[in-house]
């Protein structure tokens, strides 16, 4: 069980932010204040400049002006960093200097759409910064959680966003 989504939908849904895919899906939006916000929990539909401007025009179209991508996934960064390793699964979109995050930010920003990006904060994947981790075993496999009370990590997290 993800405990990490389950936390996260349950406090976007208490103060009134619905999680919704696909971008197509109208009645999926939060409408305050004049703002209409649309969340996305995965990489693939940003990370290379195509993906970015079809996701970003799919935005658009379906009327939403705040786009929240998650950025920090508990396996590393998804823009150019010295802080943390890369996440793997940008590793490949990035090789070449490209920012995807910088890319996704500046085409938004030109179409009109304001972007706030997402860190999952506990989530630990790909036994990514060990010195960090929750120590543990749960049953049927490891902790899959950083160590929110280490001062260390605390302090890591709050100079990364």
């Amino acid at each position: 069980m993800n405990w990490t989504a389950i936390w996260f939908v349950v406090t976007w849904a208490a103060i009134g932010f619905i999680p919704c895919h696909p971008v197509s899906t109208a009645d999926a939006a939060v409408t305050m204040n004049g703002k209409r916000v649309i969340l996305d929990e995965t990489f693939q539909f940003w990370v290379t400049k195509e993906a970015a401007d079809q996701t970003l025009a799919r935005i658009k179209t379906a009327g939403f002006n705040v786009y929240v991508p998650v950025v920090w996934y508990g396996g590393g960064t998804t823009w150019p960093s010295s802080l943390a390793p890369r996440d793997p699964r940008v590793s490949e979109a990035m090789s070449d200097g490209f920012d995807p995050l910088g890319y996704v930010i500046s085409k938004a920003h030109s179409l009109g759409i304001e972007v706030h990006p997402w860190f999952t904060v506990a989530l630990r994947q790909f036994d990514l910064m060990p010195e960090f981790a929750l120590e543990g075993q749960l049953e049927g496999g490891r902790l899959e959680i950083f160590d929110l009370h280490n001062p260390g990590f605390r302090s890591f997290m709050v100079d990364l966003i």
